[in-house]
């Protein structure tokens, strides 16, 4: 293989690279959009019903968990495993051989090819060059955006600045009341009182009271 050969390989594994980072950061970003969504948003749903109507200790108990499982499931699948544990080489390499469409595993092939360099043999050199340079060819107007779609991570944006701002104007609105049924739901076996609108006023000497 000679020297333009192998830069444009290495040219190919790094489109791979940089695909997989950008399905990597969008993966990650899309779990934190869908934990504030899971995690802000139920505990708002929860401290509003709350509100409405007291949860007994043992509802409060079990949104509780409910919550809980909710958030830590999100951040374990949708946040930490796509961050410690990134998809193989070979398997973008056929993300984008999807969307180009009749590429015929070239470019599997290349990545492979490229992993294996120490058993490579002088007999099959020119038949490489030929499939690095052809790979090439097919991805001249390949853009990183075509696999790493930014769609989703937007509407997950979108869903989680609606549930931040949902949360303020609820806390806003209703600053003592939504705190108190908050703490309740995050603290169920505690004796805290539901914040009540109701209002008993008793002024000395006033007997009728």
């Amino acid at each position: 293989m000679n020297e333009s050969t192998q830069e444009i390989s290495a040219q190919l594994e790094r489109l791979v690279r940089s695909t997989r980072s950008r399905l990597r950061r969008n993966a990650v970003l899309v779990g934190l959009g869908l934990l504030i969504v899971a995690g802000v948003g139920g505990l708002s749903a929860g401290a509003v019903l709350d509100m409405l109507m007291p949860f007994p200790v043992w509802l409060r108990i079990g949104t509780g968990l409910v919550l809980l499982f909710l958030a830590a499931t999100t951040f374990a699948l949708l946040v930490a495993w796509p961050a410690i544990r990134p998809m193989g080489l070979e398997h973008i390499a056929y993300l984008i051989e999807r969307v180009v469409g009749k590429m015929h595993n070239s470019l599997v092939t290349v990545i492979d090819l490229r992993r294996r360099r120490s058993i490579r043999k002088e007999r099959i050199q020119p038949l490489e060059d030929r499939l690095i340079r052809q790979t090439a060819e097919r991805l001249t107007d390949y853009r990183v955006h075509k696999v790493a779609d930014p769609t989703p991570l937007r509407k997950v944006a979108l869903a989680a600045g609606l549930t931040l701002l949902l949360a303020v104007v609820l806390a806003w609105q209703y600053p003592e009341r939504i705190s108190t049924a908050a703490l309740r739901l995050l603290k169920p076996r505690e004796a805290i009182p539901p914040v009540t609108s109701v209002r008993l006023q008793a002024y000395p000497g006033d007997t009728s009271v």
